[in-house]
C-alpha cells in the first residue's frame, strides 16, 4: 500500500499536499473563517437503541472513548487544511488527546439533530455530535475531510469500537495516515497533455443551451440548510429493485432518469414553453471500486474517495424513461475509464476555472447515490447496540438541490438537501414526490 508515500514529517507534525478532490473541495472554503457557513459541509446522522444498563453519563463516556480510539485508527479525523497542505499533529500527551475529544465531541441535551445541520458551519476538524434524548449521532465536517460512504464506514468502526474497545498508544496513529485517491489510482503527477485535454473537454461539456432546472423562490443571500426525506415502503422498494433487475438497469440509473424527468416537469409547470430542454449536472462516483485489490475501505475511512462527474442529456423528454435509463447506463459505463482515472489530477484546474467564470448559479439538481447502507453498516452490534435510522445530507449555499438515494432496512429513501433561501419544505417535498412518481410510472409499478 501507499500509506506514507506523500506524508512527510516536519518537526512534530506530518504534512502532505492536497489531493485532486481535496483541492476542489478546498476551493469552496476560500476566504472563509471557522464558524462561517460553507458549501458542501457533509453531515451523516444515525439513531440508535441502547440495550445496555449504563446510565447516561457512562454511555456518553463510552462514546467519547470510542471517538478517541478512532482517532488512532483514522488520524485524519484530526487533520487540518492549511493553505496548500494537509497537516496532522499527533497528540504528545493524553491531555492533548483529551483536549481534542472535548473540542470535537459535542453533547447537545434538549436539542434536535437537525439543528446542527441547519446551522452547519466550517470547523477545522470533523465533529461528532451527540443528542442524548433521541439517541442520535451526527458526524459533520467539510467535504475535503470525508465523503458519504466514508461516513457510514465510520459509524461501522465506531460501533465496533463500542462493542470491542481496544487500547491505543500515543504515536501509533501515524502509521495509519491514509493514502490519497490519486495515489491509489496511480494518477499521473503532473498530468499529461492528453489527460489535461480530456478533463478540459469534460468541463466544457457542462455548458448547455436552455438548461433544465428547478424554479427558485428567491435570489438572496444563503440562509439555513434544509433536509427532507421521502421513504418508500419495503414492498414498493422491493418492486423497484425487481423491475430494475428485469430491465437490466440499476436502481441508481432508474432514479437518475426519474430525477431528470421530474425536474423538467416541475419546471414546465412553472415556466411553460420557457422551460429548459437539456440536462447538465453532476453525479457522484465512488472511486473505491477502482482502487487496488488489497485496499480495505474499512481501514481507510476518513478521506475523500469520490468525485463528481458531469452528465449531459439532450432533450430527455423526447427519449422517455426507458431510453433515458439506457442512455445513462452507457454514460455511467464509460464515465471513468483507465485514462480518466490516471488523469484525475488534471480535473481540478479546468473545473475551478469553470466555477470562476460561470458565476450565474445553476438550479439543476446534483445526484449522489449511497446504495444499500447495509453494505457498509450493520443493523446490530453485539447485544447492546441497534442502529434504527440513518440519513445523510450536504449544506448548500447555491440554488441546487442535492438529491440522495439510499436503501436501509429494506426501504428506499429519496432525500434532498438545499438552502432555505431558494426552496421551502413544500418545494422539496413536491420534488421528491415527483421523482417517486416518475420512478414508479417509468418502471410500470402501481401503488
Amino acid at each position: 500500500m501507499f500509506t506514507h508515500t506523500l506524508w512527510r514529517q516536519h518537526g512534530s507534525q506530518w504534512e502532505r499536499p492536497p489531493s485532486s478532490m481535496e483541492t476542489v473541495h478546498n476551493s469552496m472554503s476560500v476566504g472563509l473563517r471557522d464558524g462561517d457557513a460553507a458549501h458542501w459541509i457533509i453531515a451523516c446522522g444515525l439513531q440508535f437503541t441502547f440495550r445496555g444498563t449504563d446510565d447516561e453519563d457512562r454511555l456518553t463516556a463510552r462514546l467519547q472513548r470510542a471517538w478517541a480510539e478512532l482517532r488512532s485508527r483514522f488520524p485524519t479525523l484530526a487533520a487540518t487544511f492549511e493553505e496548500d497542505k494537509v497537516v496532522y499533529k499527533p497528540p504528545l500527551s493524553d491531555e492533548e488527546r483529551e483536549a481534542w475529544v472535548q473540542e470535537t465531541f459535542r453533547v447537545h441535551p434538549g436539542r434536535n439533530s437537525n439543528e446542527v445541520f441547519e446551522k452547519a458551519v466550517k470547523t477545522p476538524y470533523i465533529h461528532l455530535h451527540y443528542f442524548p434524548e433521541a439517541r442520535y449521532l451526527v458526524l459533520q465536517g467539510t467535504h475535503n475531510h470525508l465523503d458519504g460512504r466514508g461516513c457510514f464506514y465510520f459509524f461501522d468502526a465506531l460501533f465496533c469500537a463500542l462493542t470491542n474497545p481496544k487500547d491505543v498508544r500515543l504515536g501509533d496513529e501515524v502509521r495509519n495516515l491514509p493514502p490519497t485517491e490519486d495515489q491509489l489510482l496511480g494518477a499521473s503527477v503532473p498530468p499529461s497533455t492528453r489527460q489535461i485535454q480530456i478533463y478540459q473537454d469534460i468541463v466544457d461539456s457542462l455548458v448547455v443551451e436552455n438548461p433544465i432546472g428547478m424554479p427558485v423562490r428567491a435570489d438572496g443571500p444563503p440562509g439555513p440548510n434544509l433536509r427532507r426525506e421521502l421513504h418508500l415502503q419495503p414492498g414498493v422498494s422491493s418492486a423497484i429493485s425487481s423491475r430494475c433487475k428485469a430491465r437490466g438497469v440499476t436502481v441508481t440509473l432508474a432514479w437518475h432518469a426519474a430525477v431528470i424527468l421530474a425536474t423538467l416537469k416541475i419546471q414546465r409547470r412553472a415556466l411553460g414553453d420557457q422551460a429548459g430542454t437539456n440536462w447538465s449536472s453532476f453525479t457522484n462516483f465512488d472511486l473505491r471500486r477502482y482502487f487496488p485489490g488489497d485496499f480495505d475501505p474499512r481501514q481507510n475511512v476518513v478521506s475523500t474517495y469520490s468525485t463528481g462527474f458531469p452528465f449531459n442529456v439532450e432533450r430527455p423528454m423526447e427519449l422517455g424513461f426507458d431510453a433515458l435509463a439506457k442512455h445513462l447506463h452507457h454514460a455511467y459505463q464509460t464515465a471513468l475509464d483507465d485514462e480518466k482515472l490516471r488523469g484525475l489530477f488534471a480535473y481540478p484546474k479546468p473545473l475551478l476555472e469553470f466555477f470562476a467564470k460561470h458565476t450565474a448559479p445553476s438550479s439543476t439538481p446534483v445526484l449522489s447515490s449511497i446504495g444499500i447502507v447495509e453494505r457498509f453498516l450493520h443493523r446490530e452490534y453485539g447485544s447492546e447496540w441497534v442502529v434504527d435510522d440513518v440519513w445523510i445530507g450536504n449544506s448548500m449555499l447555491s440554488p441546487e438541490i442535492e438529491t440522495f438515494l439510499w436503501r436501509w432496512r429494506d426501504e428506499i429513501t429519496l432525500s434532498g438537501s438545499c438552502n432555505l433561501s431558494y426552496y421551502d419544505k413544500k418545494d422539496v417535498d413536491r420534488f421528491l414526490h415527483e421523482v417517486r412518481q416518475e420512478l414508479l410510472t417509468g418502471l410500470g409499478i402501481s401503488v
